[in-house]
Order: C-alpha cells, then sequence, then structure tokens
C-alpha cells in the first residue's frame, strides 16, 4: 500500500517463521507451539491440584478419586506430548537453549534426590520425594530464562 508507513510494511514483508522481534529465536510458529505447551502444562497443574486435594475423599468416593487420577495423567501425557512437538519444530538455537534448560533441571532433580536421604540421616527434615519434581520444573524454567536472555544479548550474555 502506497501510503502505509515503512514499519507497517515491513511487518507485512517477514514470513511467518521468520524470527519475532521479542525474545530469543521464536516465529510465529515457536510462539504458538509454546504457548500451547504452557496452556496444557497450566492446565495439567490445575487437574494435578484438584487430584491432590480429591484423595481426601479416595475412601469415600473411590470413583471420584480414580478419575481425577486419570485426568492428571491424561494432562500430563498431553503437555509432554506439546512439549515433544514444540521440540521438534524448533529451530537450531531454540533446541539448544531447551536442551541446556532440561540438562539443568535434570541435573538439579538428581543431585536433589541423590543426597536428600543422606541430609535426612543426618538429621534434616524428612520432604518426601514430591518435592524432587517441582524442584527440577523451577530449575528448568530458570535454565530456559537464563539460556534466553544470554542468546539474545541481555544483560547476561552478549548475544553469543
Amino acid at each position: 500500500m502506497a501510503g502505509d508507513p515503512p514499519v507497517e510494511a515491513a511487518k507485512r514483508a517477514v514470513p511467518e517463521s521468520a524470527p519475532a522481534e521479542r525474545g530469543c529465536a521464536h516465529s510465529a510458529r515457536d510462539a504458538r507451539a509454546q504457548r500451547r505447551f504452557r496452556n496444557l502444562a497450566a492446565l495439567f497443574s490445575i487437574v494435578y491440584l484438584g487430584a491432590a486435594v480429591g484423595m481426601r475423599w479416595r475412601y469415600s468416593l473411590p470413583v471420584l478419586s480414580y478419575g481425577l487420577v486419570a485426568a492428571a495423567t491424561l494432562a500430563a501425557v498431553f503437555a509432554t506430548w506439546s512439549y515433544l512437538r514444540f521440540l521438534r519444530g524448533a529451530d537450531e538455537l531454540l533446541r539448544r537453549i531447551e536442551t541446556e534448560a532440561l540438562a539443568l533441571g535434570f541435573g538439579v532433580g538428581l543431585v536433589l534426590a541423590i543426597l536428600t536421604p543422606l541430609f535426612e540421616k543426618l538429621g534434616a527434615p524428612r520432604l518426601g520425594g514430591f518435592w524432587v519434581a517441582p524442584a527440577m520444573m523451577i530449575a528448568w524454567s530458570f535454565g530456559s530464562w537464563r539460556g534466553s536472555r544470554h542468546f539474545a544479548g541481555g544483560r547476561d550474555g552478549d548475544g553469543a
């Protein structure tokens, strides 16, 4: 269009698979796939919390308890499947960021799972194994955030 500002014309000329202005190496397709995963992960979190609360009535309403656990399992499978699709469709830099983030999360979880029983024998409070998965997810999220900032040239990095 003849009267359009140059910025608007440039935005229309950029293909959908080109990296977005914000973030690091996110195309519109990557952003949609990541948003789909985040939505399914949030759904899983809500269903899981509902199932955890529903366990109070596992003896009086066993059908409800089994249904809630089945729903949480199904939501977890869909979230995992969505994340795999996101990774398969991502470009090389985004895969590298996510792989390093997953490695950080796995490493933190492994160290905590191995060392927690030793610390408990030394007198640390007994926490059980349920807290290892949230610690892994927090480390994974931190690694993803840190990698995106590093490769985007934020304060933490030089843009590699």
